[in-house]
């Protein structure tokens, strides 16, 4: 009785194994091939570094009059605002709520509108060519494409997209809400991106626009994986013997149960790789959130000392923008100018490049530029013993340059809350950004995403070359794997479509 009803299980078990893993075998292959080239190249996506380095260094050829003049009569503005020209234009753009408000920085005026035909798109995208290129085409779009896919650029539509004749042919998109660069592709990541990130992802622009739909088929796909890594990985134990060889009717004991070559090698493979693979599919199905698991409220006391959007005290803000620049190009190239609010008071952002930014405060006329602001500068309300504060010079566990965002900034405040989420956050001094808010269960999730699904582990990841021999190796054996059940799934394909016509003819 006992025995028929493990030979019960193991037939439910096999088939189970043989229908999933026919249905994804090829997904797998897939999945694993796009992973190699995702060790080295990722989705389009310039980061800020990136811009900065792109960027022309901010020049002023008239005098701007300070932001306590520009803006009076505007009421009241909430978030940063940014400096930049528009055409030859210079501008305030204040991006905060999922809103973009632009005044002229001449005159404080509004401006409603830009002139989508107009000329400055055209001059706002060749200042990030590397080269002189002419525009091949130009197009307007009202709808994101496959590289504009980001929640981030929703603000921004309509967006304009030039193509360029450079060497790289570049295809540059500037926000006609803004009048930004939001996005710059090349050839080579375009063609990069179709074989790694968006077979990886599953991220044709067609279905990621239904972005509700398009988490639940992947969750649905990765469900699926997880259940042909474990019931192939128990097949394989199960059909492993290590106590007395089979033989089988051949004079050579083996501890493998089968004699065909391709399903011994398929179990081999799948008892080297199996792990791996469930590895990597478990944790990329946990980092669609099913069920939100990993998400926590932030206590009132985190915003309440570290408001999402502040309010600018514009009226404050008594130095000319010319001066901000003149000062701090004194130990920096500045290539974006912010005026933002710490606690009531007004500053100058100037950058350059990720690390290189400098302070101003913009109600002190005497005052020097600083490399970092002091905490107390950047919080709302004192915090007492309720938090614990450590200020670091480097990366930690949980805020750590990553594959796609190498650049970070230091110093960095870390504040751990002894509340039920035991919160920490993380301030970069050097701009006053609250850069990451991390829970109990965020911080979980780190190990359990980036961790074991990218190797994330800091002895590791140091370490470059070794991450991606690793990486590399185990994505090689996953896609041996895949390759030898894609060809027994066609071996039991070809069985099964001769015995239908066997019964045909019968």
């Amino acid at each position: 009785m006992k025995d028929t009803a493990n030979n019960r299980s193991r037939w439910t078990l096999d088939r189970l194994h043989r229908l999933s893993g026919s249905t994804l075998c090829l997904l797998f292959f897939i999945w694993f091939s796009s992973g190699i080239v995702m060790t080295f190249h990722g989705y389009p996506d310039r980061g800020r570094d990136e811009f900065l380095e792109r960027s022309k260094p901010v020049r002023l050829d008239e005098a701007l009059p300070p932001p306590a003049t520009v803006f009076a009569g505007t009421g009241v503005v909430k978030g940063r605002v940014r400096l930049q020209l528009i055409g030859e234009r210079p501008v305030w753009v204040c991006e905060a709520g999922g809103r973009i408000q632009i005044w002229d920085a001449r005159d404080g005026k509004p401006i409603r509108q830009l002139n989508e035909d107009g000329d400055w798109a055209r001059q706002q995208a060749q200042r990030f060519l590397d080269e002189p290129a002419n525009v091949l085409d130009r197009e307007l779009l009202d709808s994101p494409d496959q590289w504009t896919v980001y929640r981030r650029l929703a603000a921004h539509f309509p967006l304009i997209r030039f193509e360029f004749d450079d060497s790289e042919r570049s295809r540059i998109y500037v926000s006609t809400r803004s009048g930004q660069v939001v996005q710059l592709t090349t050839a080579t990541s375009r063609s990069w991106a179709w074989v790694g990130a968006i077979p990886h992802w599953i991220y044709p622009v067609q279905l990621v626009q239904y972005r509700g739909a398009w988490r639940q088929i992947v969750m649905i796909l990765a469900g699926i994986g997880c259940l042909v890594c474990v019931s192939g990985l128990v097949l394989g134990l199960r059909h492993l013997n290590l106590r007395q060889p089979y033989r089988a009717g051949s004079p050579q004991a083996s501890r493998l149960a089968f004699r065909n070559k391709l399903l011994r090698w398929h179990q081999i493979l799948g008892l080297s790789f199996g792990a791996a693979g469930f590895t990597f599919v478990g944790s990329g199905l946990l980092s669609l959130q099913p069920f939100y698991w990993a998400e926590q409220s932030v206590p009132d006391g985190i915003e309440r000392s570290f408001p999402a959007v502040t309010t600018l005290p514009w009226q404050k803000a008594e130095v000319t923008p010319a001066e901000a620049v003149k000062r701090c190009g004194k130990s920096i190239e500045v290539k974006a100018l912010t005026l933002l609010g710490l606690r009531g008071k007004p500053y100058y952002l100037c950058e350059s490049r990720i690390g290189t930014s400098r302070v101003l405060a913009a109600d002190a006329k005497g005052r020097e530029p600083l490399k970092s602001l002091s905490l107390s500068e950047v919080t709302e309300h004192p915090f007492g013993d309720s938090v614990s504060v450590a200020l670091l010079s480097g990366p930690d566990a949980y805020h750590r340059p990553s594959h796609f965002e190498p650049a970070m900034a230091f110093p960095v405040a870390r504040l751990v809350w002894f509340d039920e989420a035991a919160t920490w956050v993380y301030i970069d001094l050097s701009t006053g950004i609250r850069i990451r808010t991390v829970g109990r269960r965020g911080r979980l999730e780190r190990w359990l995403y980036q961790g074991l699904h990218s190797l994330d582990f800091p002895w590791l990841y140091r370490r470059p070359i070794l991450w991606q021999v690793v990486i590399v190796g185990l994505c090689l054996g996953g896609a041996a794997l895949s390759v030898s059940g894609i060809a027994v799934t066609t071996r039991w394909l070809k069985r099964r479509s001769r015995r239908r016509r066997g019964s045909a003819a019968a």
